[in-house]
């Protein structure tokens, strides 16, 4: 094992421990967005990255129209936050969220956005009845967790939701899918999922007759980024294709810039944005003059703009000197000068950061500089600083600027600006305190919503629940009013539906106590953090979350002391969970019956319970191997609101099935005779512990699989296999698991799916001949491979190795894939026929299928393979090249499917044009291709054979 992966360890279990922290960006756009009350008609887009980017009152040339969108934002954000969007009342919502969602572990299912959006969907209905409201479908995405039949079946639901409510559903995925895939074309996103400027005239020009006005895109919309890529590219190709006229007043920047809605703020309907940046500080001052130049000269019917703002300068300010930022500030003012020489010019100054020292060192000395600048160029130059630092701990959350702050900087600039009706700090302040109390009131409507009426454990009797009906009632009542509600109304309704709420909380169901004659087999599941299930890991063992499993340990009973607490047992061992434990430290098993017992109490979401007993305290942690703490806030055992405390207690499915499989398993390798070159899957079946991260046998039926990315510890080790992070089986027809094994002689090799080979520490190779082969030592049916494997579960959960002899226990189980399940699936191998190697590894070039049955990795390297299902042949249109990173070496990328021999081969030159077999030459003969290389087989294209002959083949 590496030195330097031993000491990632310790400093990814730091990132694991914070992994759940707030995302500084969507907390400073949810507080900007409750200090604004929108007056008048006005229509509202929710949603986030996809919706936050587009400037849409632009986009259809309407004040009227506000974004909402906030990057990053989740389905239960926007329903937290709702009444900040809908206080006003608008007469049209348009909602897209979810996507996010289906990329994040834990929430990655379907019904988990949907229930979300049928909650928002439920309350908009019955709060604003007379607004029409449109559900916007989720964008095709196979990015990251994000599969295509998750969409696909989100969208289902959402449909569903719509034909419930009276919503009308926006089909939006059949219009920007590409044919034949389940992704966008290449025209309409760089990344699968964000758009640029084509995408959103096709998403603008579709919803034109229900937003009621006309898209601002021209009719041959066009993608001009200016040379940049990724998002900063996307937002440009909008800036690119939208008008600017002379009444226009253009606010240039970074994040700062970006994170305001600054029409709404300054109250005029000139304004328009054209900041960028998703995150502190956003864009250095090359990319904004590439904006600059964009938006001015994207359309050739532009006018000059009336006034011109410029916020920038932080990004650079981080990684050059004063006097050089300064320069190159200077250089895109005389270059906005040039191009727009009758737009009034204004520079702000860069506002405080939250480090002094930078201030008095850079910021400080910039802005004289930039108040310098101004005066030798004929601009204005706005002290902004000045004012904000002096209220620093008000108007900023760190180095966003937060609701107030925005407003108070609105203030300094509406002088500038003219004609502004601007959202000054104090009213700000008021907008603030009313939407937070109409959030909160909100969220607690929607809460009793998860109420459900039965006799099944964190169910209520339906009494209980019609108890609650006249104070929701109530609460609709008083958010019907929108902005004309007052704080105290709200706070008075709150704590009414909270007593209401409190009372049927104490009427749940609980689990049936098990007695000798009878018993009830329940699962814990950590729903709120990442559906971690309760796990036991042997007697005297600290207890784990993981992956849902039907296996016995993951069983639980509730026997009666007759005390109103509970024994906990596992079914596996009958061992007891242990009250025994310190503060924040792990809680164990124990063989023998503990001295005290369990209480169950309901927790602040409806259905849920903590499990204490006296101050101890169950609690998810999210920390390497994922380990249940005694945690609570307080140290009491009472903690009902922490995400880690709170349980979902079911009743078990079924019985129990064993872990792993016996040596009768379809398919096992019995012996090392009978590991052949083929498809693998490899199940851990014995570990030796190791540290703090997992215990011994701890890793019992954890698969290895292939990783969607390699795992990247530094430029010499990336890693391209991984382990589950608890036991689940995987289905037979899924690809991801499926290991190759290369044997030559007595010598054995390990391949990716992604086409790397495994080196020493099960790093990634380009080849087999780069490799020590691996040692398989089998006993009976198990192996101990290589160095023996070990993984690391703050490390992505990749597999490694250790020549330390304590893991001499690590022992695999294999299972040959066709022979075991055989799955309906054929591996198809990409051959590139001149192979370019980058500096990395892991950032050499590949290519990706989009075909509908493709199972396993969509990516892969050369000698990578594709796994789809038998008998199809895919076409050339199913497979798209991607450069290694950072660089672009190839100008003409065509694929050869051979059919014969299951191969993607991609070439580099322009292949036959498909003309008929003119002459079949004789099986024996040996070809030359037509500049005269040999080849084993004739394939396509004009070849000679060794007699002379030439032919030619179809492409066909």
């Amino acid at each position: 094992m590496t030195e330097k992966l031993l000491f990632s360890i310790a400093a990814l279990f730091l990132a694991a421990v914070m992994c759940y922290a707030d995302d500084p960006f969507r907390r400073h756009r949810e507080n900007h967005f409750a200090t604004i009350v929108p007056e008048g008609e006005h229509i509202v887009f929710i949603g986030n990255s996809i919706t936050n980017m587009f400037e849409w009152r632009d986009g259809f040339g309407n004040a009227s129209v506000l974004n909402r969108g906030i990057s990053g934002a989740y389905s239960h954000e926007v329903l937290d936050n709702l009444e900040s969007y809908i206080v006003g009342k608008p007469k049209k919502i348009f909602l897209m969220i979810g996507t996010n969602d289906l990329g994040t572990e834990g929430i990655d299912y379907p019904d988990y956005p949907a229930a979300r959006v049928r909650k928002i969907v439920n309350r908009i209905r019955h709060e604003l009845p007379e607004t029409e409201l449109y559900v916007q479908s989720i964008l095709p995405s196979t990015t990251g967790r994000r599969t295509a039949n998750n969409i696909k079946k989100t969208n289902d639901l959402l449909r569903q939701i719509c034909n419930d409510s009276g919503a009308t559903y926006v089909d939006l995925f059949s219009k920007l899918v590409a044919s034949g895939s389940n992704n966008m074309p290449g025209t309409y996103t760089y990344d699968d999922l964000h758009l640029t400027a084509m995408g959103y005239s096709v998403w603008c020009k579709a919803i034109e007759s229900q937003v009621g006005l006309t898209s601002q895109f021209p009719k041959s919309t066009q993608n001009k980024n200016n040379g940049l890529g990724g998002v900063y590219g996307m937002r440009l190709t909008h800036f690119a294709q939208l008008p600017v006229t002379s009444n226009d007043i253009l606010m240039f920047g970074d994040e700062v810039q970006h994170g305001g809605e600054w029409a709404e703020l300054l109250g005029n309907p000139n304004v328009k944005s054209r900041g960028a940046g998703w995150g502190y500080p956003g864009p250095d001052l090359a990319t904004l003059q590439k904006y600059v130049d964009g938006t001015l000269e994207g359309r050739t019917d532009n006018q000059t703009p009336a006034k011109i703002f410029i916020y920038a300068g932080t990004a650079d300010l981080n990684n050059s000197a004063v006097a050089t930022v300064a320069t190159n500030y200077e250089n895109l003012v005389k270059a906005i000068k040039t191009k727009a020489p009758g737009a009034e010019l204004y520079l702000e100054a860069v506002i405080p950061n939250s480090d002094s020292n930078r201030n008095t060192d850079k910021y400080v000395p910039f802005n004289n500089q930039l108040k310098k600048i101004a005066e030798r160029n004929g601009a204005t130059f706005i002290d902004t600083y000045t004012p904000l630092a002096s209220m620093q701990s008000e108007y900023f959350s760190g180095n966003y600027l937060n609701g107030v702050g925005y407003a108070a900087m609105a203030e300094i600039l509406a002088p500038y600006v003219g004609n502004c009706n601007v959202l000054t700090a104090a009213k700000a302040k008021e907008n603030q305190a009313l939407n937070n109390a109409r959030n909160a009131l909100g969220i607690l409507v929607s809460k009793i919503e998860d109420i459900v009426v039965g006799d099944g454990v964190g169910q209520y009797p339906e009494s209980a629940k019609n108890s609650l009906e006249e104070p929701v009632e109530n609460a609709y009542r008083v958010l019907q009013k929108g902005s004309a509600a007052t704080v105290a109304e709200l706070t008075e309704q709150k704590t009414a539906l909270e007593t209401a709420l409190n009372d049927v909380l104490k009427t749940v169901v609980l689990p049936k106590a098990s007695t000798e004659s009878d018993e009830y087999w329940y699962t814990f599941c950590s729903t709120l953090r990442g559906n971690r299930y309760l796990h036991a890991n042997g007697s005297g063992s600290g207890l784990t979350g993981g992956t849902k499993t039907n296996f016995a340990r993951m069983m639980w009973k509730f026997v009666s002391r007759g005390d109103g607490t509970f024994d906990i047992v596992n079914r596996a061992d009958g061992s007891y969970i242990s009250p025994s434990a310190g503060f924040n430290a792990q809680i164990n098993t124990t063989a023998t019956r503990p001295s005290k017992g369990w209480t169950l109490k309901p927790s602040s979401t409806i259905g849920m319970f903590i499990v204490s007993s006296g101050t101890v305290e169950l609690n998810q942690t999210n920390l390497a191997n994922l380990p249940i703490y005694n945690w609570s806030s307080n140290r009491d055992g009472n903690d009902i609101t922490d995400t880690g405390c709170q349980f979902t207690i079911k009743e078990a499915e079924g019985d129990p099935v064993p872990e792993g499989g016996g040596d009768d398993t379809p398919g096992i390798v019995k012996s090392l005779n009978d590991l052949q070159t083929g498809w693998y899957r490899l199940m851990h079946s014995a570990n030796a512990a190791f540290n703090n991260f997992y215990s011994e046998g701890e890793l019992t039926g954890r698969y290895v699989y292939n990783g969607t990315e390699e795992f990247r510890q530094n430029a010499t080790n990336s890693y391209p296999l991984f382990l589950q992070t608890s036991p689940q089986k995987p289905a037979d027809d899924d690809a991801t698991y499926f290991i190759r094994i290369v044997r030559d002689g007595s010598s054995f090799f390990v391949q990716s799916a992604d086409g790397h080979y495994l080196k020493t520490n099960a790093t990634a190779s380009r080849n087999a001949a780069d490799n020590t082969a691996f040692s398989f030592e089998s006993s009976t049916t198990s192996f101990h491979v290589g160095s023996h494997w070990v993984y690391f579960p703050s490390l992505e959960n990749i597999m490694g190795m250790s020549s330390n002899g304590a893991f001499a226990a690590n022992r695999l189980k294999i299972y040959s894939v066709f022979a075991e399940n055989a799955p309906d699936l054929e591996a198809w191998q990409v051959e590139f026929a001149d192979v370019y190697n980058a500096s990395e590894v892991r950032n050499d070039e590949r290519i990706s299928c989009t075909h509908s049955t493709l199972s396993g990795l969509s990516k892969v390297y050369n000698g990578g393979h594709f796994f789809l299902k038998k008998g199809v042949v895919p076409t050339e249109n199913d497979f798209q090249y991607h450069a290694p990173a950072g660089e672009s070496i190839r100008q003409e990328v065509y694929f050869v499917i051979n059919k014969d021999e299951k191969k993607i081969e991609v070439t580099f030159a322009q292949p036959s044009d498909g003309i008929e077999t003119i002459v079949e030459a004789p099986t024996d003969s040996r070809f030359y291709d037509i500049v005269g290389r040999p080849v084993s087989k004739h394939h396509k294209g004009v070849a000679i054979s060794q007699k002379g002959i030439k032919t030619m083949k179809s492409n066909h």
